[in-house]
């Protein structure tokens, strides 16, 4: 293919407005070749000298094309102009590299018409260049083969771990929308396009041509630094809340109901998600993503969000989020259903709570005799974390209630003064009995939101009671298992699972879960830093 120029039709879409801007007209040219001119500025518009300018042929292979004539590069003079002129008539791509790596600009689709005139290219911006992970389920790579984008310098080849992995990254890529990415191996005799839909490409972004048909993204950055969530350790089968305003996204881009939106890992792998509550109108959604792992004390690691595809369908699942192999028992976001979010169906079978704008989209509201039961206890395991959001009343005086309780055999519970967490239906501890319970002195009462956890650990930690991701209180003589017998036969949120009614919650009470086992510290940490309204580990660009 040496100094074969490809021979096909390419469309060419025009590049956004962020990324170019037009110039003037142009003048006549000295009358023996055609020339083209324009100016390369920086992100603010001011023109930068000293920038290599390439023109490229449309068709140009960075990887088996013969060497550029040595007139096709210039550099810009001190006004950010650049002149190339012997340029025989076609259709050519000006790419432009700053002087700080990662920094490029891109004008497509230049007509030159042959005749011996000055074409003007549009004044074009250098911007930060983007990641493209080129994802091919349905062609074989070949190690030794390549991936290009036509008409610009970004390539790469295959490796054998990228053949294996079915994926291959572009880095440094230009910011525009790409309709063609070619693939080249040993063996085919012309390049195949890979590519469906038109890529857009936004500066500084990692997008996937997987998503190549969704026409608008965003990414967004995880920071468990000190200055946001704090968390130096890492956190496993974590779900990310991502709360979306109209300051993150135009919800007149999306479909109705949010159906076309997606989330990918940097890489490009898809994440599964639930949309727990979209609402078009007020410009508000909240939903949960599951990744495999947060990285502690990391500012660098980032998702990528996609909408804006008439043609997608609702992909949302609860029971991918909420893995029960993570040991997630039952999840009830209490968003006016009181369904269970995870794929063992513990849903509430009678509800006498009304609904409440809750912390995270909605939540429930008990009045002191209400209640919601799920027929069950979920087992006996030994180990366990209750936890939910709660809003205790502050014009109610009497001594609390059960925000969830596993018949009469574990339940947090809040008293406003004196907050504990026990093994059975009693707040203190009874010798010669199986009771056992954590105290604090936080005073919770028409005091706001708070997010309550309480874990048990028998072979290890033993009880501890965390507020608002901060151990509160704790007790490491356990050394009695959870008693199983003689209790409830339901699991209950919002009064006491014995069935008697005595320890009736007033408040609100949101996202409520149960898990088989002690989450660590740095998960409570994390999900509370993630989930309080004023979210401490999402970053949006």
């Amino acid at each position: 293919m040496k100094g074969l120029f490809l021979a096909w039709g390419l469309s060419f879409a025009a590049l956004w407005l962020m990324c170019t801007q037009v110039a003037g007209p142009g003048g006549e040219g000295n009358g023996s070749e055609t020339i083209a001119r324009g100016v390369i500025v920086d992100s603010t518009g001011t023109p930068v000298a000293d920038v290599r300018v390439q023109v490229l042929p449309a068709s140009f292979n960075p990887v088996d094309h013969d060497t550029l004539p040595t007139g096709w590069q210039v550099r810009t003079d001190t006004g950010g102009k650049y002149r190339v002129g012997g340029l025989p008539a076609g259709i050519y791509s000006i790419e432009a590299n700053g002087h700080a790596k990662g920094v490029k600009a891109l004008v497509r689709d230049v007509e030159i018409s042959g005749e011996s005139v000055e074409t003007v290219v549009d004044t074009v911006r250098l911007l930060p260049t983007a990641t493209v992970v080129v994802r091919l389920s349905e062609v074989t790579l070949q190690v030794g083969g390549y991936v290009y984008l036509p008409g610009t310098n970004s390539y790469a080849v295959i490796t054998g771990e990228d053949s294996t992995a079915g994926r291959i990254i572009l880095n440094d890529v230009p910011c525009g929308s790409f309709s063609d990415l070619l693939y080249a191996s040993e063996s085919a005799a012309q390049p195949a396009d890979i590519l469906d839909d038109t890529l857009s490409v936004q500066p500084g972004d990692t997008v996937s041509t997987a998503y190549a048909a969704w026409t608008h993204s965003q990414r967004f950055f995880l920071n468990t630094t000190a200055s946001g969530a704090d968390v130096p350790e890492n956190v496993y089968g974590f779900p990310l809340l991502v709360r979306l305003t109209d300051e993150v996204i135009d919800f007149s881009e999306a479909l109705s109901a949010g159906e076309d939106i997606r989330f990918t890992r940097s890489d490009g792998t898809p994440l599964p998600f639930e949309t727990e509550r979209w609402d078009a109108a007020e410009s508000r959604a909240e939903i949960w993503v599951r990744l495999d792992t947060v990285h502690g004390n990391n500012g660098t690691q980032s998702i990528t969000m996609y909408w804006g595809n008439p043609a997608a369908t609702d992909v949302s699942d609860g029971c991918a989020v909420f893995d029960t192999a993570d040991g997630v028992v039952a999840v009830w976001h209490l968003n006016q259903e009181c369904n269970d979010a995870t794929m063992n169906m513990h849903n509430g079978s009678v509800c006498t709570a009304s609904d409440t704008t809750g912390v995270i989209g909605g939540g429930k509201w008990f009045g002191g005799s209400d209640s919601i039961t799920v027929e069950g206890l979920f087992g006996t395991p030994s180990s366990i974390t209750l936890s939910a959001w709660v809003w205790c009343d502050g014009a109610v005086a009497d001594t609390g209630g059960d925000i969830v309780s596993l018949g009469d055999a574990v339940f947090i519970r809040t008293n406003y003064l004196l907050d504990s967490l026990g093994t059975t239906g009693i707040i203190h501890e009874s010798d010669g009995m199986t009771f056992y319970h954590v105290a604090t002195e936080r005073f919770l009462r028409g005091n706001g939101w708070h997010f309550l956890t309480f874990t048990v650990e028998e072979s290890t930690s033993g009880t501890v009671l965390f507020i608002d991701g901060e151990e509160a209180a704790a007790r490491t003589d356990l050394s009695i298992p959870i008693n199983y017998s003689g209790i409830g036969v339901n699991t209950v949120i919002g009064n006491h699972g014995n069935g008697k009614g005595e320890f009736g919650f007033n408040g609100a009470i949101d996202e409520v879960r149960v898990c088989r086992k002690a989450l660590p510290p740095e998960f409570v940490r994390l999900s509370y830093m993630n989930q309080k309204t004023d979210d401490a580990l999402i970053r949006f660009r």
